[in-house]
């Protein structure tokens, strides 16, 4: 597929026409097609149509300003134009500096502007590319939160509890069955207010039974992992 051609208006005074020359030179050699009234324009030519279907046919418009350009009344009449359709159309609009010193008319001065010698950057511009910003990288993954849940239930008529374990509330392994010591209520009890085991000095002769039975519901969990894996 070919690259789409640019069709671009250049705005200036003639007294500027040299100044230009470069630029619109530049711009053609880049594959964007300039309309510059010395290209456009032939002896015999109306020259005010020919202006009016440069506009028309334009993309996007450049403006030329020098300390001599807001004199120009054609020019003003050129910039009034591009900028209506800016505004009406969206078409992009560039001022495009000749001088440091230019004064910038308040029509444009909310537009970004450039020098005449930035071309790179005017043809970036008119590319719609923006030559100091890197490449996009690959966008990282985002982390996946998971949801891991042990459940225990009694099982009816039975000294035995059934432990099952879920991720993201969907079973993850079947259930298992265990049977806990006489001790399992009271150990587990005190795990889930957040006391543990060993720091009670007092349960030191039950401690190690009391450990063993409440670890023997996750036991079951991770043989069950083990064999479902």
């Amino acid at each position: 597929m070919l690259p789409q051609t640019r069709k671009v208006f250049l705005s200036y005074r003639s007294i500027d026409r040299e100044r230009v020359r470069p630029v619109a030179e530049a711009l053609l050699a880049q594959g964007i097609d300039a309309w510059w009234d010395t290209w456009e324009i032939r002896p015999g030519d109306n020259f005010v149509s020919k202006i009016n279907t440069g506009l028309d046919q334009c993309e996007s418009g450049i403006v030329f300003l020098s300390t001599a350009s807001l004199a120009g009344a054609w020019h003003q009449d050129e910039i009034t134009i591009l900028k209506t359709f800016a505004v009406d159309d969206g078409r992009p609009l560039i001022p495009v500096l000749l001088d440091p010193d230019v004064k910038v008319p308040a029509i444009l001065r909310n537009y970004s502007r450039l020098f005449a010698t930035d071309t790179a950057a005017l043809i970036d511009a008119i590319q719609n590319r923006t030559a100091n910003k890197p490449a996009l990288g690959t966008p990282q993954p985002q982390p996946t939160r998971l949801r891991f849940s042990i459940h225990l239930h009694d099982l009816p008529n039975s000294t035995g509890i059934a432990v099952s374990a879920q991720l993201n509330n969907q079973p993850l392994v079947p259930a298992q069955t265990v049977a806990p010591g006489a001790n399992f209520a009271f150990s587990y009890a005190d795990f889930l207010r957040g006391n543990p085991i060993l720091s009670r000095q007092e349960q030191h002769s039950s401690a190690a039974s009391q450990e063993l039975d409440l670890a023997k519901p996750f036991e079951a969990i991770g043989r069950a992992s083990s064999a479902n894996s």
